[in-house]
């Protein structure tokens, strides 16, 4: 119940909603309840998540945000490059909704549940990916039951119509 205590907040190192532009780049983020949050990011615009070493959060490490956690919401035109997200109490990747999004040369590991997961995803990539042992346990740092499928996981029953496809993996280590 440490989430739930004093020394936790509802928020996180960082959120950010409905913000046009997004450069997120060469941050420390470690032992907060969520790592880094963007929701509703991008549309119209683009996001950089890039260089970040995010570790040991309660929740997952870094995650694009859908308000409505479905196709409809999320974010946009995001690049998701270059970064670590190692031994966090949820998903090391988190991409809920949004279209556009590519993920891509990061360092996955450890964590507890999938290393990287699609909800609800539209015209998203997940390539060039490292995945070392995550999904580790079938519950979450709140003590909920996880995104734990595998270490790459799409699921989810709604997508955008004007999308191409859902998720393209390509090139993807999982060890």
């Amino acid at each position: 119940s440490f989430y739930a205590g004093a020394h936790a907040s509802n928020g996180g190192a960082m959120r950010i909603q409905e913000a046009t532009q997004v450069e997120v780049i060469n941050n420390n983020v470690s032992n907060n309840l969520r790592g880094i949050r963007l929701q509703d990011c991008g549309i119209n615009g683009y996001g950089f998540v890039s260089r970040n070493q995010v570790s040991q959060n309660i929740e997952s490490g870094i995650y694009l945000a859908s308000n409505s956690y479905d196709s409809v919401g999320g974010c946009e035109n995001f690049t998701v490059y270059n970064n670590a997200s190692k031994y966090n109490s949820n998903n090391g990747i988190l991409v809920v909704g949004g279209i556009n999004n590519v993920v891509s040369l990061n360092i996955v590991e450890g964590n507890w549940n999938a290393g990287v997961m699609g909800w609800h995803v539209s015209n998203t990539r997940f390539r060039d990916l490292d995945l070392t042992n995550n999904n580790r346990g079938q519950y979450n740092g709140i003590g909920n039951t996880g995104d734990a499928h595998s270490s790459i996981t799409i699921g989810g029953d709604t997508a955008r119509a004007d999308r191409g496809y859902i998720a393209s993996v390509l090139s993807c280590e999982v060890y």
